[in-house]
Parts: structure tokens; sequence; C-alpha cells
């Protein structure tokens, strides 16, 4: 948790400031420098997004070392569970950023480009 801002500043400055007019417009930010609250949001989140796949890989590399090396049940054991605890963050931080890319597409009524969906909900 104390990580959490330090991963956002690159991704909200990066927002803020773009010197490139071509990279200006394919971060859809104005030559102001003023960005969409929603995409500076995205970007957050697919950064925090790698971070959890990069965590869960690793936990991946570890649990089939402790399955390699174990001997007996106990450290067995521990691999099942680190296996099973990755499994159930990378479902849990996949969900999550499905829920926050439907919400977010609800609200702005699919405008964005920062999530990269398009999930349109129309009255019939």
């Amino acid at each position: 948790m104390m990580m959490l801002p330090v991963l956002a500043i690159p991704a909200s400055t990066n927002a803020q400031f773009s010197p490139d007019a071509t990279r200006a417009r394919e971060l859809n930010v104005s030559r102001s420098g003023n960005a969409n609250l929603i995409e500076v949001l995205f970007t957050v989140i697919k950064g925090l997004l790698a971070v959890v796949f990069a965590i869960a890989v690793l936990m991946f590399v570890i649990a089939g070392i402790f399955f390699l090396t174990a001997a007996g049940g106990d450290r067995a054991d521990t691999a099942r569970d680190i296996l099973t605890y990755a499994i159930i963050g990378l479902v849990v931080s996949v969900l999550g950023y499905a829920i926050v890319l439907f919400l977010s597409n609800a609200l702005t009524g699919g405008n964005t480009n920062a999530g990269g969906g398009g999930i349109n909900i129309t009255a019939r």
C-alpha cells in the first residue's frame, strides 16, 4: 500500500506534460497539458495490473521451486498455498480492472480511449 503513490506519480506527470505534439495526440492530451481524469486513472490501473502480473509470475516461480525441492509434505503444501493465492490474486485484480472498465464505459457512454473497451450501454 505504501508504494501506491510512488507508482501513480509517473502516470500523472506523464499525462500532464507532453512536449511532443504527436505523443500528446496519442495520449489524448491537449497542448495545454490537461488530461482526462479517466485516462490518468486507467494509466495508473494498467501500471498496477502490470505489477500484479509480475508479482504473480514471481510467485509461480517460487511455488515451482518449492514443488521441485519438496521432499516431504510440508513444502509441497506451502507451494500449493502460494500457487493458490497467486491465482486468486490474479483473478481478483483482473476482475477489478473489468469492473472499473465497465463502470467507466457506463458513466462516460463508452467515449474513453484509455480503457480499450467497446461496451456501449443504451436504453431501448
